[in-house]
């Protein structure tokens, strides 16, 4: 098929929240094009974050789900990189052994808990039998909820580590958004911002008499981001949400571009040692 549509991105994507707001004007570009086969070439030749990397290999999915086929052009020290975490060879699915970052599609239960499994037993720190246990269960709550309640045909799941010793995980799904879940859940214009405090608040959730309390998840993975002092971060809409657990502030930033779907992202600090709940032996 032809390439319908030569698209050249400049814009830094790197870290801070410019970043996210660029990459969620790269996203909207694409995505409400004309156009259904096009080759993006990302021209930005600094640093790349590995966030955005993820996010990225990501468009593949969201692109197929707007019936778009795409063809991404990265400049070579990219590729490179792309190359040797074996994306370049199977885009969609990378999960080779050894490899610096980790990249799968969640389609079901059992993989959202082999995943999660997978990001606390990789925890460059120690955790207790019973925190280990909460964390692979509030991680999955956090994968299943973008699965489940977001309307999304793909979630992807990925971990990494940064080269300051910071080990991430993150989640992205193609779905409709939080703000525009609760909206339609409240049957109220509310702004993005607004929406987003509301979901985050413990106990509230779009789904009628869940059988599990929503939030807790976020709960405890904010109180983990506090003793090792790591930060939380969410981006959906015309929002990004930080929770910073060494100030142990949570800080809502507003973006000039609708980031499509919703990414959950944790860094966690590789100082080693021991974690466990408070009276825990």
């Amino acid at each position: 098929m032809e390439i319908e549509w030569e698209h050249s991105f400049n814009e830094p994507l790197s870290w801070g929240n410019a970043a996210y707001d660029n990459f969620a004007k790269l996203q909207q570009e694409l995505m409400t094009s004309k156009h259904n086969n096009i080759r993006v070439t990302i021209t930005w030749d600094g640093r790349l974050g590995r966030t955005f990397l993820f996010l990225i290999m990501c468009l593949l999915d969201l692109a197929s789900q707007h019936g778009k086929m795409l063809h991404i052009t990265v400049p070579s020290k990219v590729y490179q990189y792309l190359n040797d975490m074996n994306f370049l060879e199977k885009p969609q699915f990378s999960i080779t052994p050894g490899t610096e970052m980790r990249f799968r599609k969640l389609n079901d239960d059992e993989e959202v808990l082999l995943i999660a499994k997978e990001i606390v037993e990789n925890i460059p720190v120690g955790l207790s039998p019973k925190l280990h246990e909460d964390m692979v269960s509030r991680i999955g709550e956090m994968f299943n909820n973008a699965r489940e309640h977001a309307n999304a045909k793909r979630v992807v799941g990925c971990r990494y580590t940064k080269p300051n010793k910071k080990y991430c995980f993150a989640c992205y799904d193609t779905g409709r958004g939080i703000a525009d879940n609760v909206r339609s859940f409240c049957g109220k214009d509310i702004p993005d911002m607004d929406a987003l405090k509301w979901a985050l608040k413990p106990y509230n959730s779009t789904v009628p008499n869940p059988v599990v309390p929503r939030g807790l998840g976020l709960e405890l993975l904010k109180q983990f981001a506090e003793i090792n002092t790591g930060e939380v971060r969410i981006c959906t809409g015309h929002v990004l949400y930080t929770y910073n657990g060494k100030t142990k502030k949570a800080r809502f930033f507003p973006l000039a571009n609708s980031f499509m779907g919703t990414l959950f992202e944790m860094d966690i600090n590789a100082y080693g040692g021991e974690y466990h709940y408070k009276g825990e032996k």
